[in-house]
């Protein structure tokens, strides 16, 4: 639940718990009731504006409710692993090692600065995607055909996951070093 809908529901619970303690006080003091109920008739629903404002107040409070009826309601989480069923039982492999394997794959090749790899899963399988800066002296097409193969490959020959896309996305060029004379 966000902080918007705990501060509603405060607000909401005290609104609440006053009109619940002045329900109590009138079902207990007859002349406390009656009082109100002429106050309430004569002040409150005398006019067709006072009855319209009490309608308006009413019908939040209700669109309140139902608001935070389904805010309390849990959706289930995703499970953040890939089950694998064998003879003997299953088998839970976390996105955390599939991202590590891609990445153990893809630095091994040269040219690859920096790297960062996330894994999502689909129904039957997982889809690989890789942010890399790059090297300026390499061929950006053939290193990325070949990490997207070698990244499949080892995710599937290791985890035993189909792996469905392998996307590269290059977020930059490693700028080339600059050699400053040196001063002395």
């Amino acid at each position: 639940m966000n902080l918007f809908f705990r501060i509603l529901l405060a607000c909401y619970a005290f609104c609440i718990s006053i009109a619940s303690f002045i329900v109590g006080i009138m079902s207990i003091n007859k002349d406390f009731y009656d009082r109100m109920y002429i106050s309430v008739r004569d002040n409150l629903l005398s006019t067709a504006g006072n009855r319209t404002f009490v309608f308006i107040i009413s019908l939040s409070f209700f669109i309140i409710s139902v608001a935070l009826l389904f805010s309390g309601v849990k959706r289930p989480k995703e499970r953040k692993c890939i089950g694998k069923h064998t003879d003997i039982g299953e088998i839970l492999i976390s996105m955390n090692s599939l991202e590590n394997i891609a990445l153990n794959t893809a630095r091994r090749f040269q040219g690859v600065k920096d790297l960062k790899a996330r894994v999502f899963k689909k129904e039957d399988h997982v889809n690989v995607s890789l942010n890399m800066v790059v090297f300026p002296d390499i061929s950006i097409p053939s290193l990325s055909h070949e990490i997207q193969s070698r990244v499949k490959r080892n995710i599937e020959d290791s985890a035993g996951v189909q792996v469905g896309d392998v996307k590269i996305y290059i977020d930059g060029i490693q700028p080339a070093a600059v050699n400053k004379p040196r001063v002395e």
